[in-house]
């Protein structure tokens, strides 16, 4: 192994060569192979190739006459004393014995504690070189240049101008316009609804776009774009940093660049991509060309899907069918057919003139008020009680704790531990109970008549808009459900999530909070307390 300014300069590792062969002679020893990583680190937890096909090759037998394996210092082989230790007892098992050509230990106690030293040294030198090149790299981002490495695709390094031995990073004017039009598809998609990753990647390779080194863009290398806030103007440094118990963690911190992503869109791509995560959503749902994908419920409970057919005449026609009956057939559920423009323009034109009616949203929201005030005044009289019962479990527990420590073999006890564990109990019960107190907000009437009328028209345009995958993203916000019944169509949502956006139509209650105030935001999804819907129902 060698450092990356010797492996450049290519002067050290033939040196290391030169003197382990010169050794091997002198000690009447054949070289079966020699394996040289150039330029990889034997501290970080990095995959060294020929390292790895060196203790693959001891442990198959490939060398069936191999004794020794022989190291300039034990520093080339590792700067983790516990991983030379480990590898060393492996190879000792296999009868192979480890020489370091420039160090010498005795076979006996004190060779083996200078050993150790010896590699404790060479992990303590590198822990502090670590330390001081990332406080070096933090220093020169502080300053605006950048601290090494590969820039992300859409950007690319100029030398500054006051300092050639400094780059600074700049927008990659070709590179830009594939990075835009990944964005776009992600939201917008080629006018059938956002796209998922893996159909990026497909346009991606038909459309022959490649990567800096001429290979097709995979899953992995999409999903980093898509997910990666530097192209909104603040590019970080130091998130991979590997944690360390010897060396401070630091934050990360943001290098000012020019931004290729509006913020908002960013935003809005991010809370796409938690929709899509299986573990979160049904991925197809969001995908889905139906405007009511992940909604529209038959009467049976199972999810409408897209359905297709052709008539006689070649006219193909879509409708919305339910999922169950098509995998069970008439056993499972009888079925529902309704054709997509029927039921979509019913939904759309109840929420249109029905939901979003001042009216009716100024009727909403002085019912979810007057809620709120009820649970504040229910809080405000609870609270006092609350307290006063979690001073008494703290004193209960305080008690229980200092009896453990002054009576010997009391925590042993049955009894003890019984009275412990009910404790515990109590007190989790009144911390969630006061931390359900403290979550119910102050009763606020801060919704206007000149914001619900504003809110309405909004969303009333861009409903009947000609962009179905905005209108798909603004329906779902607002609508949490709409089930299809023989007679009748049932349009629920959340008041109060209709009355965050109302209030404040910039933040999508779906996308989380805004931390630190440093304008950053982190996508923390957000539950919400069961609160009771507004309901619209339409005969068929």
């Amino acid at each position: 192994m060698s450092t990356d300014a010797s492996a450049e300069s290519n002067l050290s590792i033939p040196d290391q060569q030169k003197k382990l062969l010169k050794w091997c002679e002198e000690n009447g020893k054949l070289a079966r192979k020699i394996y040289v990583d150039k330029g990889l680190s034997a501290f970080l937890d990095v995959r060294r190739p020929e390292f790895d096909e060196m203790v693959a090759d001891l442990r198959s037998g490939r060398y069936p006459q191999v004794g020794y394996v022989v190291i300039y210092a034990t520093s080339r082989l590792f700067r983790r004393a516990h991983k030379f230790g480990k590898l060393e007892q492996e190879l000792n098992a296999l009868g192979i014995e480890v020489i370091s050509i420039t160090q010498s230990f005795a076979k006996d106690a004190g060779g083996f504690v200078a050993k150790q030293v010896s590699m404790t040294f060479d992990e303590y030198h590198s822990i502090v070189t670590s330390v001081n090149v990332r406080r070096a790299q933090r220093e020169m981002v502080d300053q605006a240049y950048w601290p090494g490495g590969v820039v992300r695709h859409g950007f690319k390094l100029v030398p500054a101008m006051e300092n050639a031995r400094r780059n600074r990073v700049v927008v990659d004017e070709v590179d830009m316009a594939f990075v835009k039009k990944v964005f776009e598809l992600a939201e917008f998609g080629n006018g059938t609804g956002p796209m998922g990753i893996k159909a990026i990647v497909n346009w991606a390779t038909e459309n022959n776009c490649l990567t800096r080194n001429g290979s097709p863009f995979s899953i992995a290398a999409i999903h980093r774009m898509l997910t990666f806030e530097g192209y909104t103007g603040s590019y970080p440094y130091g998130v991979d940093e590997s944690p360390s118990p010897y060396s401070p963690a630091y934050p990360v911190k943001y290098l000012k660049v020019e931004p290729i992503i509006p913020r908002d869109q960013f935003e809005r791509v991010q809370q796409l991509l938690e929709r899509r995560d299986p573990r979160m959503h049904a991925a197809k749902a969001v995908s889905s060309p139906l405007l009511l994908s992940g909604v529209a419920l038959c009467k049976c409970g199972s999810a409408l899907t897209l359905g297709t057919g052709t008539s006689k005449t070649g006219r193909l026609y879509r409708y919305y069918r339910c999922s169950r009956n098509n995998r069970l057939g008439s056993g499972g559920c009888p079925g529902i057919r309704i054709p997509e423009e029927v039921l979509d323009e019913a939904v759309m034109t109840s929420v249109a003139e029905k939901i979003l009616a001042p009216d009716h949203l100024s009727e909403l929201f002085e019912g979810l008020f007057d809620r709120r005030e009820k649970e504040c005044a229910d809080r405000d009289t609870k609270l006092p009680a609350l307290l006063a019962r979690e001073k008494e479990c703290k004193a209960a527990l305080h008690w229980l704790f200092a009896t453990a420590k002054t009576v010997p073999g009391v925590s042993e006890d049955s009894v003890f531990k019984a009275d412990l564990a009910n404790a515990l109990r109590a007190a989790k019960l009144v911390e969630s109970e006061l931390n359900r107190a403290k979550t119910i907000s102050t009763a606020e009437r801060k919704v206007t008549p000149d914001q619900i009328y504003a809110f309405a028209n909004e969303v009333r345009e861009t409903l009947l808009g000609e962009n179905r995958a905005v209108a798909k993203q603004v329906l779902q916000s607002i609508v949490s459900l709409v089930e299809v019944t023989d007679e009748t169509i049932r349009i629920v949502g959340d008041n109060e999530q209709l009355s965050r956006l109302v209030s404040d139509p910039e933040n999508d209650p779906d996308e989380g909070d805004s931390e630190g105030g440093s304008g950053v935001r982190r996508y923390i999804r957000r539950w919400r307390r069961e609160c009771p819907p507004y309901t619209s129902e339409l005969s068929r």
